[in-house]
């Protein structure tokens, strides 16, 4: 891969990313230039690189790529979203080597995507930052300053970086710290930590324990180093607060979003298991118990029951599974499972990211989200030499002149 197409590369790799939860592309089009420029460079890479992968990435591959066949059911929007699926897809053929480079290119430019962000979010608190456009989409409003969205409303005082909602934003952060390690002696990562405490996301600090807990008792490779990591991120944090003269504020933030959404409750367990409002669960629920769960109803069909229901919020599992059904469901995780610790003699390793990723479905039902692109270059990068690639197999065996037998 060339320096021009690798550098095309990275760009669709961080627009699919984005896509959907950035300030960057909230102005665009679904069907814009964007779009259709992802699944050109997701067909190259797929034409490229589909002779030469394993049977458990062509399994993983064809399974997201029926999605569309799925949500769409058969409809003439399937093949537009088949493309549109590609640059997705097209991720899990990377051999090793490519993936490694992506990885750390894409994870790179999202940091400092991030860091800038929270520059932004500081100076909003002392002197303001430049003016930007102002926004509406859906129930979200209020000014784009391309990498800081400035709420006055929907979530006030709640960092939410250049995504439409804190949980987003939060997620993003979190899947960038999980491909990295957890290693905060990196200036950027404690950047991105902080702005992980700064969105004051229940969902993001809950997936920041799991992942961060299940890599300190699942990897080989630590031992207690990891805990002396985090002081410096945890010591930037109170220093920080001090500086900004903003204590109270955070504090009363911290109590009101976080604490106050723990509290149990008889109905929901906690306080903060709002995913779905009263008229959702009553709408999930019964088709839940009919016989189109096997299926799923397709996206079109649930977005007009959903439109036609006063009420209706819902954001989980369960909004994927109306969608898709179950037997895509079980499909996708598991070949998903198949691609991650298949042929894999490092599965520990592996482990913590998986149970961050099935966490997050659980609690957004978006298993395309921002965490899939690195998700995948994560596993394909550091993936054991058992399951790479047969062509870089073949071609070792020939530099070091060792017969096949």
């Amino acid at each position: 891969m060339n320096k021009q197409v690798e550098f095309l590369v990275v760009i669709s790799l961080i627009l699919s990313i984005l896509s959907g939860a950035a300030s960057l592309l909230t102005t665009l089009n679904p069907n814009s230039f964007f779009n259709i420029y992802n699944a050109i460079i997701g067909t190259y890479l797929a034409l490229r690189f589909f002779k030469r992968a394993s049977y458990m990435q062509l399994i993983f591959f064809s399974v997201v790529l029926i999605s569309s066949f799925f949500s769409e059911k058969m409809s003439s929007h399937a093949f537009i979203s088949v493309a549109y699926k590609m640059p997705l897809a097209s991720v899990i053929l990377l051999p090793k080597s490519h993936s490694s480079l992506l990885l750390r290119k894409v994870s790179m430019i999202l940091k400092i995507f991030v860091a800038i962000s929270f520059v932004m979010y500081l100076f909003s608190f002392v002197g303001g930052v430049p003016l930007g456009t102002y926004f509406s989409k859906d129930q979200y409003s209020g000014i784009n300053q391309l990498f800081l969205l400035n709420y006055s409303y929907n979530y006030r005082n709640k960092f939410c970086g250049f995504c439409l909602e804190p949980g987003y934003f939060s997620l993003l952060c979190v899947a960038l710290l999980c491909v990295d390690k957890f290693d905060t002696k990196k200036i950027l990562n404690n950047i991105v930590l902080l702005s992980i405490i700064l969105s004051f996301s229940l969902g993001g600090y809950l997936l920041s324990v799991i992942g961060w807990t299940a890599f300190v008792a699942f990897n080989n490779e630590l031992e207690n180093k990891l805990l002396k990591r985090l002081f410096p991120a945890i010591t930037a944090f109170i220093f920080l607060l001090v500086l900004s003269n903003q204590f109270s504020l955070v504090q009363k933030m911290f109590d009101d979003k976080i604490i106050a959404r723990m509290e149990l409750d008889s109905d929901k367990g906690i306080v903060g298991n709002n995913r779905q409002s009263t008229a959702a669960e009553i709408y999930l629920l019964s088709v839940l118990e009919s016989r189109e769960i096997i299926w799923g109803i397709g996206s079109e069909k649930y977005q007009e029951d959903k439109n036609s229901i006063s009420y209706y919020d819902a954001c989980s599992y369960l909004v994927f599974l109306v969608q898709y059904g179950i037997i895509y469901t079980i499909l996708l995780l598991s070949s998903l499972a198949l691609f991650t610790f298949g042929k894999n003699d490092k599965k520990r390793n592996f482990l913590y990211l998986f149970l961050v990723f099935i966490a997050d479905f659980i609690q957004h039902g978006l298993p395309f989200g921002s965490l899939f692109i690195l998700y995948i270059l994560y596993v394909n990068t550091y993936r054991s030499s058992k399951s790479i690639h047969m062509h870089e197999r073949l071609s070792y065996l020939s530099r070091t002149n060792i017969k096949i037998s």
